[in-house]
């Protein structure tokens, strides 16, 4: 007992062990906070290679020859970028003055990754009409056709092939005589084009 004021009071007991605690269940997950700032945009990358679509060309005059030796025929020109793949194909429609005379087709063209062509040339085997046909890896050697059946008589050509050029730069149509001294003739008609997908 304590005294206080003549008064007597009980001494305080002391403090007993702390309870066990308890763990109350989680309250609910507040908002999302707001979006944060954008983040600075990265740098660019490295540039593509641009497609051109669809280039055409058109004869451009009625071209004569009487050489064995490729000759440009004017117009028949498509200009190449270097490292594009190309699909191409020219058409047109041309006489001989003697019957054992035939035409040929090549290419002056910028050096080539890789290249092929095919030639459909309407001809003569043993005086019967017929379709001379060559595929060649190697656009800078004339394909040459046999003999017409009949001189004067028009005659049609498709030239068409693919190509990858190394540098950018002209892809010339060229023609010749099977025959020197035979003239062929390209009459202006002609008309050719590619694609780079």
């Amino acid at each position: 007992m304590i005294s206080y004021c003549g008064k007597m009071f009980p001494r305080a007991g002391s403090l007993g062990p702390a309870g066990p605690v308890t763990p109350g269940p989680a309250g609910p997950v507040g908002p999302v906070g707001p979006a944060g700032p954008v983040g600075p945009v990265g740098p660019a990358g490295p540039p593509g290679i641009s497609g051109t679509g669809v280039i055409v060309c058109i004869q451009t005059a009625q071209f004569n020859t009487n050489w064995a030796i490729p000759q440009a025929v004017p117009g028949l020109v498509l200009l190449l970028s270097a490292g594009l793949r190309y699909y191409f194909k020219f058409k047109m429609v041309y006489w001989t003055d003697n019957v054992a005379t035939g035409i040929g087709f090549c290419f002056s063209r910028p050096a080539m990754a890789s290249e092929r062509f095919s030639v459909w040339i309407e001809a003569a085997w043993g005086g019967v009409p017929t379709i001379y046909y060559r595929s060649t890896g190697d656009m800078g050697s004339a394909s040459i056709s046999a003999e017409v059946l009949v001189p004067f008589a028009p005659y049609e050509a498709n030239i068409e092939g693919y190509c990858r050029p190394v540098v950018g730069g002209n892809l010339q149509l060229l023609v010749q005589s099977e025959v020197a001294g035979s003239t062929i003739a390209v009459s202006q008609q002609g008309i050719g084009f590619c694609v780079n997908p």
